[in-house]
């Protein structure tokens, strides 16, 4: 095809250099067995698959159960048998805390909790009491072996059972696992999925990531591998924070990043009491409209902020759930009888605002609402 002449001003020729362009991709399509119309209707259907690749991904994380995921009764109380939980400062597992307490106490087990801190060094000075104790069985949650590696030998010459979750470790590191990276993989494939639906693949993401906390690494992996494999016109970024940059610097720094890339318009906390203080930083720096933000395992400002649609939605893992699974576990192997692979069972669940019916400041979203007393019927109490 020749060129067309220069003719007229200069804007209606950047025009026709563009038309030009478009009728050349066109004739290559044309070339290799389609057209424009074949064009725009793969557009269209690609758009098609994207949507319902989110669909089967999100679609697990929208049924809830009606019944835990054990049917095996448990043959011995482990009455008088000592639970200890290396409890580390994050909210999340002072929750996880209360409820092994109550779970304990309900089987007839002493619970006595060592406080872990945040550090490597606070971890392993609350491993090493642990150690020094000796309870039956000792509890962690998102604590990775490689930090306690010492201990956990010390644990096993003492026959100390070992129950842990959350973590980038194998399953067969600890007597008992659950939530592995599988299982946060596929949680952040969820949230992805999410973000793209929602936004009609134009979901522009932004990971507020916590890397000490092992469990992200599968979070991440699954945010980013969707959004890059199962999203033409999405994109991806991360930022590691800490904890002490909780309700100080997170809003700093999640404010910084959106003026850095304007086209951000999702916010994924890899937990939700990170994003304390976020919704009026962004409102503050007039950057809240159309931005949507998503937590995992969300507290009671995130269930009020989800109520008050200033945060979109959560992937809720029911801690107290969590923790009732974990001192089932212990229960059975200090009792001599094995515990379920339950490594890869999910426990988290998508919720927005519609799902908050409950009080924020002293409830929790629960997928099965009388879980406790299922609990109690397995474990034999009346």
């Amino acid at each position: 095809m020749a060129e067309p002449k220069a003719a007229g001003p200069r804007r209606p020729l950047v025009r026709a250099g563009a038309l030009a362009t478009a009728l050349a991709l066109a004739a290559l399509t044309a070339g290799c067995g389609g057209s424009s119309t074949d064009s725009a209707q793969a557009s269209g259907g690609n758009r098609s698959a994207e949507m319902g690749k989110a669909d089967s991904l999100l679609m697990p994380f929208l049924v809830r159960p009606k019944t835990i995921a054990l049917t095996e009764p448990l043959k011995k109380l482990p009455t008088g048998k000592v639970l200890t939980f290396l409890e580390c400062s994050a909210d999340p597992c002072k929750s996880l805390g209360r409820s092994m307490g109550e779970a304990a106490q309900a089987l007839g087990m002493r619970y006595e909790p060592i406080q872990a801190g945040a550090t490597p060094e606070s971890f392993q000075a609350a491993a090493q009491q642990a150690v020094d104790e000796r309870p039956a069985a000792v509890l962690m949650a998102g604590l990775d072996s490689s930090l306690i590696k010492p201990q956990l030998v010390q644990m096993k010459a003492k026959g100390i059972v070992t129950v842990d979750f959350s973590t980038a470790d194998k399953p067969s590191t600890f007597d008992a696992f659950f939530l592995s990276r599988k299982a946060w993989y596929d949680v952040g494939a969820a949230e992805a999925a999410y973000a793209i639906k929602k936004s009609g693949g134009k979901a522009h993401v932004l990971f507020v990531n916590m890397s000490l906390f092992t469990l992200s690494r599968g979070m991440k992996a699954g945010l980013q591998e969707t959004v890059k494999n199962d999203c033409a016109a999405c994109s991806f970024k991360t930022i590691d924070t800490l904890q002490s940059d909780v309700g100080t610097q997170i809003p700093t720094k999640v404010v910084s990043a959106l003026q850095q890339e304007p086209s951000i318009n999702w916010v994924v906390f890899m937990a939700g009491y990170q994003s304390l203080g976020v919704p009026e930083a962004l409102k503050a720096a007039g950057l809240s409209d159309g931005v949507k933000i998503v937590v995992q395992a969300p507290s009671a400002n995130n269930y009020a902020d989800l109520k008050s649609n200033v945060q979109t939605a959560a992937a809720d893992v029911d801690l107290s759930l969590n923790a009732y699974y974990a001192v089932d576990a212990a229960a059975r192997l200090v009792t001599g009888q094995k515990a379920p692979d339950l490594s890869n069972l999910q426990m988290h669940y998508l919720i927005t605002g519609e799902d908050v019916t409950f009080d924020p400041k002293s409830e929790f979203f629960h997928p099965i609402p009388d879980y406790k007393e299922q609990f109690h019927k397995i474990w034999g109490l009346k």
